[in-house]
């Protein structure tokens, strides 16, 4: 598998995988083959419609959080649950490349996009803090995500609302710190 994988990413970043009716095991096996090869360099990974769980999504998890090329990733219409979104959202904490998540009917419910909520609201928090990037190290300090898609799910309306503003929220706070930044370079 590793083989394939990075045959096809030498021409290109994208790894499109959907529809391929792969389980947890084949999705471990996937990433295992991911994590273990640095040449591989995927900046989008469509693993929709598939049938992969809670499972698959913890092994993806392990990979995304040592990845920092990824920037979108697709796993509409597969069970995931709330369980695997748990997983990924603390594959966030140290992920500072993806911009998109795709989560789309994963018969997600309410405990895993709260989860989701802490950890973008952990990330408005470090960003108050300690802005977009670190001085000394000139790293960026928290996640990059700019975009979720969460329709189809088991979330209440409520919930689903609060995730939407914690990640505008988010947005508007790097975006907020990104001008500040602008403004003390000038001067």
């Amino acid at each position: 598998m590793i083989y394939a994988i990075e045959n096809h990413t030498l021409s290109q970043r994208e790894l499109n995988l959907s529809a391929m009716q792969l389980g947890d095991a084949e999705v471990k096996t996937l990433a295992d083959a991911l994590c273990s090869s640095e040449s591989i360099q995927i900046t989008r990974l469509d693993l929709s419609r598939n049938r992969f769980g809670p499972k698959g999504a913890k092994a993806l998890a392990c990979w995304l959080a040592r990845t920092q090329t990824l920037e979108e990733l697709i796993l509409e219409e597969n069970s995931i649950k709330s369980d695997g979104l748990i997983y990924l959202a603390d594959a966030l904490i140290t992920n500072k490349s993806l911009k998109t998540l795709n989560f789309n009917f994963n018969k997600i419910e309410d405990e895993g996009a709260i989860y989701l909520i802490r950890v973008l609201t952990l990330a408005t928090q470090l960003i108050d803090i300690y802005g977009i990037q670190t001085a000394s190290t000139n790293t960026q300090t928290t996640l990059a995500l700019l975009s979720l898609e969460s329709f189809g799910n088991f979330i209440e309306p409520l919930t689903e609302f609060n995730l939407s503003q914690a990640i505008e929220t988010l947005n508007h706070t790097r975006q907020k710190c990104l001008q500040q930044d602008k403004t003390v370079q000038r001067i």
